[in-house]
Parts: C-alpha cells; structure tokens; sequence
C-alpha cells in the first residue's frame, strides 16, 4: 500500500510540473494572429480600374491642364519663338506626367486606392499584406510603371502571368493589388459595364475612321483616279499639278499651232515672244 501511494504521488507531482511548463488555453487564445489573408486582383480587374482612372485623369487634365497649355501655347506664339514653342510643349509634357503622377501617389497613399482601383473593389498593399510605404508608392508609380511602360508594355503584362498577379512595377516596389474583400472579390458589374462601354467607344471610333476613309476614298475616284492606293495617287497628282511649269512651252511655236489660233494671233503671240526674250 505504501508503495502504491507513492506511485500516485509521483505521477501527481509529474502532472503538476507538466501543467507548470505548457500555456493553458486561454493563454493560447489571446496570442495575436498576424496572418492577412490576401486574393489578388486579376489582370482584367485592374485593367477596368485603369480605364476608369483614365477617365478622371483626362476630366481632371481638361480643369487644370488645357488652360495652362492654352496660356503657353499664347506665350509662345508672342514670342514668335520657336525655342520658346519647342519649351512650351516640353513644359506641358511634364505638367501631364505631374497631373498623372500626383493622382496616383496622393489616391494611393491616403486611401490604398485610386477611383478605378476602389470602384473594383481593389486596393494596393505590401507583400505581407500591409500598408504601402509612401516612398514605396512613389517608386511604383514613377520609375516603376515607367519601366513598365517603356518595354513595350511587358511589364503590365507580367500582371497575368505571375502568381501574385505582379507587374513588373509591383515587383520593383514590393507591391501587391489585392481585393477589399477575400471573399466577395471584384466588382463584377462595374467591371462588366467598364469593357462594354470601352468596347462601344472603339467601335464607333473605328467605325468613324472607316467612313472618313471611305468618304476620301470615293471623292479620289471621281477625280479620276483608280485601282490601289487611289487615295495617296490623287493627293500626289494635286500637289504635283502640271498646269504651270518651268520650261519655255509657253514660247512653244508648236504650243500655238492649231485650230484655234489664226494666222494673226500667232504672230501676235510670236511679237511677244520675241519682246519678251529679248528682255532676257
């Protein structure tokens, strides 16, 4: 029995020590989880979102740009200049890129998001899910998408076919799109409506182009030109047009000898040549 009981003491005195050494579970509970579930936002999702913000930039540029480029471009037709015109446009390049650039940076820092992006339900993190440094954000949106941009447009791209869905401008700034909402995702009837109007618009735009050439094109053929490139062959004949030229044709006795000339008024005209000649 002695024997017994200190079994039982012993095994007691192990349980107690185990208890001692592990967290209970109300201790495990209250230990923060720091995980960020991500989704990451689709190549055609962020393509909506950049038609839309396309859309705020070229209202935005006619608020704030066109008046500035109207008020250089009347300097420089003052100054009757053509350095001060070549200046004029290089000013209004950059006073566009720093329109464009101001949207994205300030949307982007204060809201995660620009219009487009928040209208598709989309917004713009760190690779571990939080918030973008503003120095991150200026590199994404300036050298970045540059570089995106400059390589044939390679770089946005690289949207579809990474698996964090990455441009390469995401990638250089350590970036990600994702949804607002893991579960809910994009806005599907924002994004649906986006590419039917963009779809509507090139088409009417290249439908307007196609009347314009075929409008040109009939007005060459009844000014009698023909077969392939009519188009191109009556603007050459036009700014080509034989009816005045150098040569002395004008003092051509053989110009003259027809029908409708008389004997008289060749010899007029032969007088005149002769005056004339003789003033050379």
């Amino acid at each position: 029995m002695v024997e017994e009981n200190k079994d039982v003491n012993t095994i007691k005195e192990q349980s107690v020590q185990r208890a001692q050494t592990q967290p209970s579970v109300a201790q495990t509970q209250q230990v923060p989880n720091n995980t960020v579930q991500l989704r990451y936002s689709g190549f055609w999702v962020r393509g909506a979102a950049h038609v839309i913000d396309g859309l705020v930039l070229a209202i935005i540029s006619m608020i704030i740009v066109m008046p500035l480029g109207f008020l250089i471009g009347f300097t420089s037709a003052m100054s009757e200049s053509k350095f001060m015109e070549f200046m004029g446009q290089v000013v209004m390049i950059i006073i566009g890129f720093a329109v464009s650039w101001a949207y994205y940076i300030f949307m982007t820092h204060k809201f995660q998001a620009t219009l487009g992006k928040m209208a598709v339900g989309a917004k713009v993190l760190d690779e571990n899910g939080q918030r973008l440094s503003l120095g991150k954000i200026v590199l994404r949106e300036t050298i970045g998408k540059f570089i995106s941009g400059i390589i044939m447009g390679i770089g946005y791209l690289m949207i579809a076919f990474t698996s964090k869905k990455q441009g390469l401008h995401d990638m250089i700034s350590g970036s990600v799109v994702v949804y607002k909402d893991a579960q809910k995702g994009a806005n599907t009837i924002v994004v649906a409506i986006v590419y039917v109007l963009y779809g509507l618009i090139m088409m009417a735009f290249m439908a307007v182009i196609f009347f314009l050439v075929f409008v040109i094109g009939v007005a060459a053929l009844e000014d009698g030109t023909s077969g392939s490139g009519s188009f191109f062959d009556y603007v050459n004949s036009e700014m080509n047009d034989d009816t005045y030229t150098d040569d002395n044709s004008f003092f051509d006795d053989d110009y003259y000898m027809n029908d409708d000339f008389s004997s008289e008024d060749t010899g007029v005209l032969k007088s005149t040549e002769d005056e004339v000649k003789g003033d050379y």
